[in-house]
């Protein structure tokens, strides 16, 4: 398999950090594009009353503009001068906003951390890498500390 578009998930921790550097060999290794990912959480999902969407609205900017300031932070740790690499922040529930981005773009192979921030929750791989191995349409390589 050769991979021509690839998608990693970041959540800045040092499981997503390695799985990145692997992205990033492979990338070099096939010619490939690679998007880097990171997704704010909707902590309130639909649940927000009306007389309190502004301040959520706000927190929401807040959260992205901070998200993409840890982006170009990676970006200059990682590849400041390299070439075919996106960056993107998203917001809403992890999983699902990976999947969707994956098959919208086109990715044809994920490069994931088995645990992240919440690797906690699960014993033997993250919640999320889980649900996006489990989901995924295209091939998901998964990358441990």
């Amino acid at each position: 398999m050769k991979a021509q578009k690839i998608l990693c998930p970041v959540d800045f921790s040092e499981d997503s950090k390695k799985a990145l550097r692997v992205a990033l060999d492979l990338k070099k290794q096939f010619g490939a594009v690679l998007d880097v990912v990171t997704v704010v959480i909707d902590p309130f999902g639909d649940y927000v009353h009306p007389t309190k969407a502004r301040y959520i609205e706000s927190s929401k900017q807040w959260a992205i503009e901070d998200a993409k300031q840890d982006l170009n932070k990676l970006k200059e740790e990682f590849f400041a001068n390299e070439q075919g690499v996106g960056m993107h922040v998203l917001f809403g529930i992890p999983a699902e906003e990976l999947l969707n981005f994956a098959k919208q773009e086109g990715h044809d192979l994920i490069v994931i951390g088995t645990h992240g921030r919440r690797g906690i929750a699960r014993l033997v791989i993250g919640s999320v890498a889980e649900e996006v191995i489990r989901k995924a349409s295209c091939p998901v390589l998964t990358v441990r500390l």
